[in-house]
């Protein structure tokens, strides 16, 4: 049997409207040829909300409520594939790293710049404890690219301990993607700024093992980019 597999992790979007109710959109692909799958159907586990794929295996999902879902796609000669969703009711979305501590006001300084409707994400600033450590060193080279890139509104990556998105712009990504290398990347193609904000600051322990690190940094960004590249093909085929 086939797997039958939604391309949520590329084209998958959510929306807002003015009543706080979201959208969700996105295409059904066959997980093995990646053609587009029609007459789909495309649902909300346990509720009453769902729709079914155009002839493209596109599908759009209106006037669903901040909550937690299980978004599931079937179609006969295909196994069912879920996809877990989760809408959020606030206006900013905030990362963090579990060794991340935020300083006073750090929050307040990221989401002030979403006052400009421009700004999609915002990429705060951080600091090791151990100021002379060799992870350390580099991030202030890191940091001053940062900034350059920032002028322009087009910051390449956000800083995983630190970052907020604005819901409406987050667009969800897949399990095995570095999501403040991604996520940046994808909110500037829908159109909006990146942008860095030094005095929201994140301080964190300098990693003891800093080539590890780096290298388990490089593979996943590599893992990343193939999402990139996925979608560049499926736009100019």
């Amino acid at each position: 049997m086939n797997t039958l597999k939604y391309s949520l992790l590329l084209f998958f979007i959510i929306t807002v409207n003015a009543q706080e109710m979201s959208t969700i959109s996105g295409f059904v692909r066959d997980d093995a040829t990646g053609e587009p799958i029609s007459y789909a159907n495309v649902f909300l586990s346990e509720t009453s909300i769902g729709s079914a794929t155009n002839v493209d295996g596109y599908f759009v999902i209106t006037y669903v409520p901040p909550g937690s879902y299980q978004l599931l796609a079937s179609m006969i000669g295909f196994e069912i594939h879920k996809e877990d969703v989760n809408i959020a009711e606030n206006e900013i979305l905030v990362f963090s790293d579990a060794n991340s501590i935020y300083q006073p006001n750090a929050i307040k300084k990221l989401v002030r710049n979403f006052a400009d409707k421009r700004v999609g994400v915002v990429c705060g600033e951080l600091h090791y404890k151990e100021d002379r450590s060799e992870e350390s060193l580099y991030w202030k080279y890191e940091i001053s690219i940062k900034k350059a890139e920032s002028r322009n509104g087009w910051l390449l990556g956000a800083n995983g301990g630190i970052y907020a998105v604005r819901r409406q712009s987050y667009v969800p990504l897949p399990v095995d993607a570095i999501s403040d290398h991604l996520e940046p990347i994808k909110v500037y193609g829908n159109g909006f700024d990146i942008i860095y904000e030094s005095e929201a600051i994140a301080v964190e322990d300098a990693p003891k093992n800093v080539m590890a690190r780096k290298r388990r940094i490089i593979l996943r960004s590599l893992i990343s980019i193939k999402y990139i590249l996925n979608e560049n093909y499926s736009y100019w085929r």
